[in-house]
């Protein structure tokens, strides 16, 4: 039997706060991304502007599965729109009992260049005590600082704006609700944790508007995504018609060294206030952990 490595199964709970991990126990972790070299960034800043009416649906909590593709070990996530800057992201991974906690990703963001200005993640027990353990933070969207414990490091992105892929592109899906022209291809930057469990820049994507089609019951607009982050493997998003809202991400390149691939679907929807919002997570912390 392999010896179990304490040390990397330590930073493989620390990322799970985060999405970047979920629990490991046999310590492996993998992942198919290499850090992208560039000179000069690049920027498709000039594709997005922010108008609070591209924010509908403020006080909504959106119910998504998290899976492979072929819907294995699916886990349930809720993202809370708090505000026009403001999103939290509630997760219950399979081996929840194992970790006993829940996680809780807070995300803050600059609606003038289009970034994630901080995103902290916790880990929330049975209590409802929140335990900060990862917190990246950035004040221009080009480089970010990464802070675990006493362990801090920094980025550079090599496009603006760039996103965290690892975040179930919550962050990107946030700010894609202004992009000014929904209806044509576009490119983002990607950053994603490599096989050394570390926050890189892989790179971008790229989007190809493919059309309205309906998909899961909604009508979609669809795009092809691909790019040098993913080495060209093709995947597809579909965003709600009228509100820019995520309905499904489908990608065969994976966000999370657990897992084959990336399959985020939307299942619900439901209106919440903080405090309902705040309850809602310790119930089912509660409920996931007994």
């Amino acid at each position: 039997m392999k010896k179990l490595n304490l040390r990397k199964l330590e930073h493989t709970v620390f990322y799970c706060a985060v999405g970047l991990l979920t629990l490991t126990i046999s310590g492996c972790w993998s992942m198919p991304f290499s850090e992208a070299n560039f000179t000069n960034p690049t920027s498709s800043l000039e594709l997005f502007s922010y108008d609070i009416a591209n924010i509908p649906d403020i006080g909504t909590v959106y119910h998504y599965t998290k899976a492979n593709s072929d819907g294995s070990s699916m886990a349930k996530e809720w993202i809370y729109i708090e505000s026009n800057t403001h999103t939290e992201s509630f997760k219950i991974y399979p081996l929840v009992k194992l970790q006993k906690a829940t996680d809780l990703v807070i995300a803050d963001y600059d609606i003038t260049d289009f970034y994630t200005k901080a995103i902290n993640g916790y880990l929330v027990s049975s209590t409802g005590e929140r335990k900060l353990n990862i917190t990246t933070t950035s004040s221009n969207g080009k480089s970010y600082n990464v802070l675990y414990k006493k362990s801090s490091y920094d980025l550079s992105v090599g496009h603006f704006p760039s996103f965290n892929y690892n975040f179930d592109w919550c962050d990107f899906t946030f700010m894609y609700r202004h992009l000014i022209k929904k209806d044509a291809d576009f490119s983002i930057g990607v950053m994603v944790p490599d096989s050394s469990i570390k926050l890189i820049y892989a790179g971008k994507a790229d989007f190809k508007y493919l059309g309205i089609i309906e998909h899961n019951n909604v009508m979609c607009m669809q795009y092809e995504v691909s790019g040098q982050a993913f080495n060209n493997k093709k995947g597809f998003m579909y965003t709600d018609v009228p509100t820019g809202a995520l309905i499904e991400i489908d990608m065969p390149v994976r966000n999370n060294g657990n897992y084959k691939s990336f399959k985020f679907v939307l299942v619900d929807s439901q209106q919440m206030t903080k405090i309902e919002w705040d309850a809602f997570i310790l119930n089912k912390t509660k409920e996931a952990l007994k």
